[in-house]
């Protein structure tokens, strides 16, 4: 028999090598296949899941949007420093915060403060402060390369009393003190800070080329006033009202009701309505007292009339003499500013929140307290205010109003997709402000978290100096 065709074997035969060659290369071509159907779904999978994973995700709190005046439940995705979406939909994230129970909201802007140092920045993120404008004493060559890392945004101010030294302008140095100014102004610092002086005629020898420069720079012009002690005074407070009509500078007066005091009802009054000085602001720390030492050069003023003192070492009042020549000699607490006016000053739109002091200088409770107080007293105690309108005041009112001269700030205060992620979480159940004057380093409670730019600087009330997201926010100028 012939051996050729198909060849036999015990228990089966075997197939012929051209047909054992094409089931191989069937096989593996269906492997193949099948890697890359596999390989093509993980990619896919992995490319959505990248797409729809955010950053961070804050999930189910009580999301303020000052802006539109909404209040919803709402999670919310953080990319890239930014909000990249506002859902009722989960979400999910790199990192997901439950907020539950807790109210969400832009982060508080600070008119006038001094952050130079990384304690100030901690104490100021820890009462929901994540920016800064410098309205306290401006900031020198040397403070500026010394600045350090930034936790917080922060707008400089310039110091315009470095260029003069202390000197009068009626000797005739305006041109050259105007020149040096400039020069840091075209470096795009949007503050000018100055500290009036007492001579009228000086006040006003300063008060109109610097008014001039604010307008031409488009910068904010911050005011220091002396204090007020009399009608004589209320001059220097009706040329503001008069300037700031009818040009294009930010006028922001800092401290307002400390200098003016027993003034403040008809300073007030003198401010009318909006219409009649549409650019003059005024900052104040909702608090009625302000520390006084005998080493003050404000001390003189326990013994103005109208002024009410509190012990400091007892919190008690003090009932000094009649006369008001006080032999006392201790540090005293002086009840300067009404309840009266405080709450005005709330609801007015000339006005803007500040915590009014440099802590290096004299430690006050307005430096960590200021913003936690406002929604605990108005909103948590008293029911007078909603959310929305903390955040309308502390967040949304002065990132609007000073964005003409400051431009970072236009996506600031307001909670919508595209604004910058700075962002609080609050638990309304533990706000409070526990700084005293007898105390006044003890921070504000109840700001859980707290990010900017998309970083986590407060996480469960503590400081995270890991990262520092803080920007300086610069004028339109180069």
């Amino acid at each position: 028999m012939s051996r050729v065709g198909t060849r036999h074997r015990r228990g089966g035969s075997v197939m012929a090598p051209w047909r054992q060659r094409l089931a191989s290369f069937l096989d593996l071509s269906l492997l193949g296949v099948a890697v890359i159907l596999m390989v093509g779904v993980v990619g896919i999978g992995w490319g959505w899941y990248l797409h729809s994973t955010h950053d961070v995700v804050i999930a189910g709190g009580r999301v303020i949007d000052p802006e539109s005046g909404t209040e919803v439940v709402r999670n919310i995705g953080i990319d890239n420093g930014r909000i990249t979406a506002i859902s009722e939909l989960p979400m999910n994230g790199r990192l997901e915060i439950p907020a539950k129970g807790c109210i969400v909201g832009p982060g508080f802007i600070d008119v006038d403060s001094s952050v130079r140092r990384k304690y100030d920045q901690e104490m100021a993120l820890k009462m929901g402060v994540t920016t800064v404008i410098d309205g306290e004493v401006g900031l020198v060559g040397s403070q500026v390369k010394g600045l350090g890392r930034l936790f917080v945004h922060v707008a400089l101010g310039i110091n315009e009393s470095e260029f003069r030294n202390g000197q009068s302008l009626a000797s005739g140095n305006i041109t050259a003190w105007i020149t040096d100014v400039s020069k840091r102004l075209d470096q795009g610092y949007p503050v000018i800070v100055w500290t009036a002086p007492n001579d009228g005629r000086e006040f006003g020898l300063q008060l109109y080329p610097l008014i001039d420069l604010a307008q031409r720079y488009h910068a904010i012009l911050s005011i220091k006033l002396p204090p007020m002690t009399g009608p004589a005074d209320d001059s220097k407070w009706h040329q503001l009202i008069e300037l700031s009509q009818g040009n294009q500078a930010i006028l922001l007066v800092q401290q307002l009701f400390v200098h003016s005091h027993i003034w403040s009802h008809e300073v007030l009054r003198a401010l009318g309505t909006p219409s009649n000085a549409p650019r003059l602001y005024y900052s104040f720390a909702p608090y009625n007292g302000r520390l006084m030492r005998p080493s003050d050069p404000s001390y003189s003023w326990i013994r103005l009339p109208g002024v009410r003192l509190v012990s400091y070492d007892t919190g008690e009042p003090l009932r000094l003499a009649s006369s008001r020549q006080a032999r006392w000699t201790g540090s005293v607490i002086a009840m300067l500013t009404p309840n009266s006016i405080v709450e005005q000053a709330m609801t007015d739109s000339h006005s803007f929140v500040g915590s009014e002091t440099n802590w290096a200088a004299e430690p006050r409770p307005q430096f960590t307290g200021t913003f936690a107080r406002v929604p605990k007293r108005w909103v948590i105690d008293t029911g007078k205010w909603q959310w929305v309108t903390v955040f309308q005041k502390l967040s949304y009112h002065p990132a609007q109003e000073l964005s003409a001269a400051i431009p970072g700030l236009k996506n600031k205060g307001v909670l919508r997709v595209g604004a910058d992620a700075d962002l609080l979480v609050i638990d309304p159940k533990r706000l409070d402000d526990w700084a005293t004057y007898q105390h006044p380093n003890q921070a504000s409670r109840g700001i859980r978290h707290v990010f900017v730019s998309g970083q986590w600087v407060v996480r469960d009330g503590t400081f995270n100096s890991k990262v520092s997201p803080g920007t300086l926010l610069r004028s339109n100028q180069p």
